[in-house]
């Protein structure tokens, strides 16, 4: 039989319930190699099998974790804090704060095929360096957009004409046009 382990972050490390055959251990780890392995460590004490079968949910967030927890053998789902919280909406009617349950709902979670989503891949080489690249890009564009920002500002504050003249100031002739004239002095000469 699968252990069920809902795995929730705390201050310090990681809470977590194991649930196997109707019986539940709490056990807390810190988020390391070390702290994964007290954690299967847990599960074989509990099951009292060399290599039990694991399946884990956990709350999106550090996906470090979610790999670590597969590299020691689990199948992890790693589900959305909206998707995670619903769900656990649906179990009880207290919204407090509370580790040990909310670990608890994540080992629900994990056991409910209902609800749970498609188990955690690690990602390939190729795709970490997509997904880097793509996050790369998408901060340049923010940042573009932002010095696109407050150059409009400045220019409603101090050259306001121009600025309605140009309208979209990312275009190379706005930039020429700018570059001719940096000043009011240069526009009116």
């Amino acid at each position: 039989m699968e252990i069920y382990i809902g795995v929730d972050w705390a201050r310090h490390g990681a809470v977590a319930v194991l649930s196997w055959q109707g019986r539940e251990v709490r056990h807390t780890f810190e988020r390391t190699i070390a702290g994964v392995r007290s954690l299967v460590g847990a599960a074989r004490k509990l099951s009292r099998a060399p290599e039990p079968p694991m399946r884990a949910a956990i709350e999106d967030g550090d996906r470090s974790l979610a790999a670590l927890l597969v590299a020691h053998g689990m199948t992890v789902h790693v589900a959305e804090p909206t998707k995670a919280k619903n769900f656990a909406a649906s179990l009880s009617s207290s919204r407090a704060k509370d580790d040990r349950r909310d670990a608890r709902n994540l080992a629900k979670f994990a056991m409910s095929p209902l609800h749970r989503n498609e188990p955690y891949q690690v990602p390939s080489d190729q795709s970490e360096a997509l997904g880097c690249l793509v996050a790369a890009h998408e901060s340049a564009v923010n940042k573009s957009q932002r010095l696109v920002n407050q150059l409009r500002a400045k220019l409603v504050e101090v050259f306001p004409a121009i600025e309605v003249a140009l309208g979209d100031l990312t275009t190379r002739t706005s930039l020429d046009l700018l570059m001719l004239a940096p000043t009011w002095a240069h526009g009116a000469a």
